[in-house]
């Protein structure tokens, strides 16, 4: 007998998480988070019922375009994004 083994593996992040596991994983509060997504500058969520979720690879998007190389910073070149914080 011939198996498939082209399965995909389970994988190892959901993805989708909690709003609240996003703040935690993410180090934001949920006054910033409200503050970025009334700006425009949050990651899109899901909604599934009452639960509110960010799809995993849409926040590591997100964190990806907020990460300065630290001369930046410590020069004063760090252009604010509209979504508020840098």
């Amino acid at each position: 007998m011939i198996t498939d083994n082209t399965a995909a593996a389970a994988p190892t992040d959901p993805e989708l998480i909690t709003l609240q596991n996003f703040f935690t994983r993410f180090s934001i509060t949920k006054s910033t988070w409200y503050r970025l997504a009334k700006a425009g500058g949050a990651p899109p969520i899901v909604k599934i019922g009452r639960r509110t979720l960010v799809p995993l690879h849409e926040a590591r998007e997100w964190l990806a375009t907020r990460v300065r190389p630290a001369i930046e910073i410590s020069r004063g070149r760090l252009s604010r994004s509209p979504g508020g914080a840098a």
